[in-house]
């Protein structure tokens, strides 16, 4: 009897340890909810999320090495001219989060940027080449 309720025990926390590696990475949810499979972080720097519900923001950010990644993601179009109707639908899908200062994106630098739109969901990916950081926002309405 000890046996089994063991066994079961250690399933129970191997599953565990599988989900919370997959699905509480927030680059492997990215491409579960868009379908884009964003280089693995040399150093994420920083995630704030709204508590998941029917409406929820997340917010990350992420430092690369190269440029090389970024440059390299299949299926992404980066548009480089800069976009004031972007940057204030950014900031104001970024208001409802408390942002720390150091992590909020700073327009005055090069930025590459790719949009997605799903219906009322949408996919921010804001690249500064000068720095290697990736902004990725997404916003669930």
């Amino acid at each position: 009897m000890f046996d089994k309720l063991l066994k079961v025990l250690l399933i129970f926390l191997i599953l565990l340890l599988i989900y919370t590696c997959t699905f509480g990475n927030p680059i492997f949810v990215i491409k579960m909810n868009w379908g884009i499979r964003l280089p693995n972080a040399d150093k994420m720097i920083y995630h704030s999320r709204t508590e998941p519900g029917r409406d929820w923001t997340e917010y990350l950010v992420i430092r690369y090495n190269s440029n090389g990644k970024i440059k390299k993601l299949n299926n992404i179009n980066w548009k480089t001219e800069k976009n004031v109707s972007l940057e204030n639908e950014i900031f104001e899908t970024l208001s409802i989060l408390e942002l720390d200062e150091n992590y909020r994106l700073d327009f005055n630098n090069e930025y590459w940027y790719y949009q997605i739109e799903d219906h009322d969901d949408q996919l921010f990916l804001v690249y500064f080449p000068k720095t290697k950081i990736l902004y990725v926002i997404e916003d669930f309405c």
